[in-house]
Order: C-alpha cells, then sequence, then structure tokens
C-alpha cells in the first residue's frame, strides 16, 4: 500500500461540491466528463484535496486565457492581484 495515499484526506461529494462552491450535480458532470478525477471506495465517490487543487489551477488558467482573448481591457487588472500558482480556494479548509 502506497503510505502517501493512506494518510492523504479524501473528501466526499457534498464536500468537494461546497469546497468548489457548485452543487453535487456539478460535481457529477465534471467527474463524468474527466474534468475532475475521483476515487471509488465501494459506493462511495471520494476526491483527493490535491485533484480538487489542481482542476481549480487549471479553471483559474482558463478563465485567464479567456478573458486574455476576449480582448477585454480590464483582463490583466482583474487577474493581477490573484496568484495563479496558488489556487484560491473558499469554503472547507
Amino acid at each position: 500500500m502506497n503510505t502517501a495515499l493512506s494518510h492523504e484526506k479524501l473528501l466526499s461529494r457534498v464536500e468537494t461540491a461546497a469546497r468548489l462552491g457548485v452543487s453535487l450535480r456539478k460535481v457529477d458532470y465534471l467527474t463524468a466528463s474527466g474534468e475532475l478525477t475521483c476515487v471509488k471506495a465501494g459506493r462511495r465517490t471520494l476526491f483527493r484535496m490535491q485533484d480538487i487543487d489542481t482542476y481549480i489551477t487549471q479553471e483559474s488558467h482558463r478563465l485567464y486565457r479567456k478573458y486574455q482573448h476576449s480582448g477585454n481591457r480590464n483582463a490583466d487588472n482583474r487577474f493581477s492581484k490573484f496568484d495563479l500558482e496558488k489556487p484560491v480556494v473558499y469554503g472547507l479548509i
């Protein structure tokens, strides 16, 4: 057994939805589409904190690129106050 994984905190669907600030349906959609990786434990669907943080970082970069290519002059101002290397996480700590 990999000891690194055995000590890692896993979040339920409800906890993941709260951490991302989305509905359970959105968490299910992200899982089904492959955007958010899950771990199955019997009938339970669990999420690793690292996978949630990776999704948040990727989504932050995607939104930044979207604003950048939209011709919005304020794109750099909107995102300059965020450190895109460290995901901003709201909700559970």
